[in-house]
C-alpha cells in the first residue's frame, strides 16, 4: 500500500465556513476520508483559514495536518501577531508567502521583519510562485533569490507555475541548497498538454531529494493531482520517493514536530 504526504493543500474551501463550526468540521472529516482512500497519512495546510481555525485543525488532528500561516503584504502586521500569537503550536510549521500582495509583487524588500520573528524556530518558509499578476511574472527568480538571503528553507509553490520555462533556464545555472520545489497545481495544468515534456524537463532539474508532491486540494482532487503526476512519466518508484521519502525527511529535518513512522 502506498503511503504519501501531500505537501500542499488546503482546508479552506469556498462555500463553507472557515470558523471552527460544524459545518468545517464535517469538511475536514470528509477530507480525512478523502486522503484515506488515497493513501495519504499527513498534509501540509496552507492559506485560506484564520489563524484560530488553522490552530485548531492542527492540534486536532496532529497526526494528518501540519500548518502554515499566511503572510499578506497588504496586512503585515497581522502575520506578525498571528506568529507571535500560534507560533508556539508545534504542529504550525511555518509560513506561506502571497508574492502578489505585496505591492509590485516585491515581498523582498519588506520581508525582513516576519523573517526576523522566525529565523531561530524549526520553520519552513513557502512562496506562492504562480502569477497572479503581470507584476507576478519575475517570482520564481525571486524566490530563488529570496532563498540565497535566508537560512530556514524555501519552497517554491507551483515550480515556478506557467513561468516554469524562464525559472528552468535559471535554474541550469545551479539551486541553492535550501530551496524546494512542489508539484501542485503546475502538473494539472500541463498534464496531458503540449508543455507536459517540458514540465517534465524542468522538474528533472531539480535534485532529487529537493521535489515534493502536492495536491493543491481542494482545487483538484487527491486522485487527479495523483494521475496528473504521473502522467508526465513518473513511476511508482519516483511517487513513492517524492511523495513519502523526500516530505517525510524534510519535515524531520527542518520542523520538530510528531509525524508518521516510516514503517
Amino acid at each position: 500500500m502506498k503511503r504519501m504526504i501531500d505537501s500542499h493543500m488546503h482546508l479552506s474551501k469556498d462555500g463553507v465556513d472557515d470558523s471552527w463550526s460544524d459545518e468545517f468540521r464535517k469538511h475536514v472529516s470528509t477530507t480525512l476520508g478523502l486522503m484515506d482512500q488515497s493513501g495519504i497519512e499527513l498534509g501540509i495546510v496552507a492559506h485560506g483559514l484564520p489563524a484560530e481555525t488553522l490552530d485548531r485543525a492542527v492540534t486536532e488532528h496532529d497526526s494528518r495536518f501540519k500548518g502554515l500561516l499566511h503572510v499578506y503584504g497588504q496586512n503585515l502586521a497581522e502575520g506578525i501577531e498571528d506568529i507571535e500569537q500560534f507560533g508556539d503550536n508545534p504542529n504550525i510549521i511555518g509560513i506561506k508567502i502571497y508574492p502578489n500582495s505585496f505591492v509590485g509583487s516585491d515581498y523582498r524588500s519588506v520581508i525582513g521583519p516576519v523573517i526576523e520573528r522566525i529565523k531561530s524556530k524549526p520553520w519552513i518558509i513557502q512562496v506562492h510562485s504562480s502569477p497572479v499578476t503581470d507584476s507576478d511574472l519575475g517570482i520564481p527568480l525571486q524566490t530563488a533569490l529570496f532563498a540565497h538571503e535566508v537560512e530556514l528553507p524555501v519552497v517554491m509553490v507551483h515550480s515556478g507555475g506557467p513561468q516554469f520555462l524562464q525559472l528552468s533556464v535559471w535554474l541550469k545555472h545551479g539551486i541553492p541548497d535550501n530551496l524546494y520545489f512542489d508539484t501542485s497545481a503546475t502538473q494539472n495544468v500541463f498534464a496531458n498538454s503540449t508543455y507536459a515534456p517540458h514540465f517534465k524537463w524542468l522538474l528533472d532539474l531539480v535534485p532529487e531529494d529537493r521535489l515534493l508532491w502536492g495536491s493543491d486540494y481542494p482545487e483538484f482532487s487527491f486522485d487527479d493531482a495523483l494521475m496528473a503526476f504521473q502522467s508526465l512519466g513518473f513511476s511508482e518508484t519516483d511517487l513513492s520517493r517524492i511523495a513519502w521519502e523526500n516530505p517525510l525527511r524534510f519535515l524531520r529535518e527542518h520542523t520538530r514536530t510528531s509525524l508518521p513512522m516510516e514503517t
